[in-house]
């Protein structure tokens, strides 16, 4: 689903190494009912739902499949639509256009492998015949060029210390043959399946000695690999063959699982049906081209179109693992565990399953933490720096189970991507691979990134209010100035956590944190 493009897709040049005639293609994309209806969350499966595809995200996927359809029939071909479970699909489509070989690109994370492999496993028993041809191309760095086995790895994570290993070594057994680090790697298969495919190698051996610590990966991965060139729209040589196709699903089909849950249902992250529904009703408001709110003005749409103009937009205005189901676990996958910080997880009694709501739906009463949760649910974005305080307060100041708030953002942001979002979730709740502990203040964060209140006052009108009626100082620490909980209630942590000694030491100085 990340492959909704022209542009720099091999996907669309594989006649380009074949001297016969042009290569027929079908394009197909299938809206798998898997990725929108409810599924047991992973930090309470038996209590709580979540979903792979949140309403945002699937409002940038629908937008992404259109443009992508409009893009083809510009060029003469079409693509190709279905809906239901990806396998049977696929063999029901393979019966009808006879076709001799299916490619596809893989996603990275691991229920997406699985289903790659269902596929693979359905089409070798039923079809033979057919040749399976993958592609790697949502990484930086494609897979095949990045180190192989452990003494590879090291030795492009820390050359140095080989440099002094292969001295001692070469004492002891003469001189060894030196690698040119540039050669090719079959791609591998599961035993026992067809030597005709080609597939990209991401088995879990494959990354085997790969580096826990992000530094050592990031020198391994430069030194090693290159980013791979560029390639332009689809090759001449490709010709787009015809079938019947199905109508494009509106938002709100999509939706249905979300919209239409019931009491019998489990909760969505144990939040209540009627957030949910209005998650989804912002984003089918955001999907009507014709909405006017001015709340979704500048919002992002999805589609190659779209992200072209913004990659233009950035580049000329703005420009400055193999840990697997380990990856999910609540305690993380730290490198040390003796050194790793202790977190004690609050248990998912009422009183936690409380700050919980509060945290999720933008109650705690810290106004950059709620301005960021209410951006969300209402838009499926913020900034990454609103995203990092919302983790920290999470994780840090609440206790909670980060995988919580990892599945909450999944089912709200529309650029969701496994790595980045359950990554980073990973890493600022202490259990990542990465040693560092950071835990972010986030007071003192709003002062030094909305001095003037600007973003906060956006999406809190109950603080302009504030504002207007006591001190501009208040979009900052409103607590200070109305002990009216109706108006503006206590912070759930202490909020002399949320400032940093400076300015804390400041603010009982001098009575404030600006300067008159």
């Amino acid at each position: 689903m990340r492959d909704l493009r022209l542009h720099d897709n091999p996907l669309y040049h594989v006649g380009d190494n074949t001297s016969v005639d042009p290569v027929q293609c079908f394009p197909v994309f299938i809206f798998d009912d898997h990725d929108f209806a409810p599924r047991p969350s992973t930090c309470r499966p038996q209590h709580w739902n979540a979903v792979h595809l949140g309403p945002h995200a699937c409002r940038i996927l629908l937008e992404s499949v259109q443009d992508l359809q409009q893009s083809l029939r510009h060029r003469g071909g079409d693509l190709f639509l279905r809906t239901g479970s990806t396998v049977p699909v696929i063999l029901k489509l393979l019966q009808e256009t006879q076709a001799t070989e299916i490619v596809w690109n893989e996603e990275l994370g691991i229920y997406e492998q699985e289903r790659s492999q269902q596929v693979l496993d359905a089409i070798t028993a039923n079809f033979p015949h057919v040749t399976v041809h993958t592609f790697c191309d949502s990484t930086l760095y494609h897979p095949d060029d990045l180190p192989h086995g452990a003494e590879e790895w090291e030795r492009y994570a820390h050359p140095e210390r080989s440099k002094q290993s292969k001295k001692k070594q070469n004492k002891k057994q003469g001189k060894t043959a030196k690698s040119s680090g540039n050669h090719l790697f079959d791609h591998h298969e599961t035993p026992g399946k067809s030597s005709k495919n080609n597939l990209v190698d991401l088995a879990p051996t494959r990354f085997d000695g790969i580096p826990p610590i992000m530094g050592d990966f990031r020198r391994a991965a430069r030194d090693k690999a290159k980013v791979r060139s560029y390639l332009d729209t689809p090759s001449s040589r490709i010709e787009y063959g015809t079938m019947k196709n199905y109508e494009m699903p509106t938002l709100e089909n999509l939706l249905r699982p979300l919209l239409c849950l019931s009491d019998d249902d489990n909760l969505i992250m144990g939040l209540p049906h009627s957030l949910i529904r209005q998650v989804c009703h912002h984003a089918i408001q955001q999907h009507d081209t014709d909405c006017k709110d001015n709340l979704y003005q500048g919002i992002a749409h999805g589609g190659e179109t779209r992200g072209l103009q913004h990659l233009q937009d950035f580049c000329h205005h703005h420009a400055a693992t193999a840990q697997r189901k380990a990856f999910y676990l609540r305690d993380g996958i730290p490198v040390n565990k003796k050194a790793a910080k202790v977190i004690v997880w609050k248990d998912w009694q009422n009183e936690s399953v409380q700050l919980w709501h509060q945290w999720a739906t933008g109650q705690t009463g810290l106004p950059l933490i709620d301005a960021g949760l209410r951006e969300l649910i209402q838009t499926g974005y913020c900034s990454n720096r609103v995203r990092q305080n919302a983790a920290s307060v999470l994780t840090k100041d609440l206790g909670l189970d980060w995988r919580a708030g990892a599945e909450w953002f999944q089912f709200l942001l529309i650029d969701h991507c496994v790595g980045a979002n359950w990554g980073n979730w990973l890493y600022f709740s202490g259990k990542g691979s990465d040693p560092k502990h950071r835990h972010f203040h986030t007071v003192s964060q709003a002062l030094k990134y909305d001095k003037d209140g600007v973003y906060v006052k956006m999406w809190l009108p109950e603080l302009r209010e504030l504002v207007l009626s006591f001190d501009s100082e208040a979009y900052l620490r409103p607590w200070d100035f109305s002990k009216d909980a109706s108006r503006w209630k206590i912070p759930i942590v202490p909020p002399e956590s949320q400032y940093a000694l400076p300015d804390l030491e400041r603010l009982r100085a001098e009575g404030r944190l600006i300067n008159s």
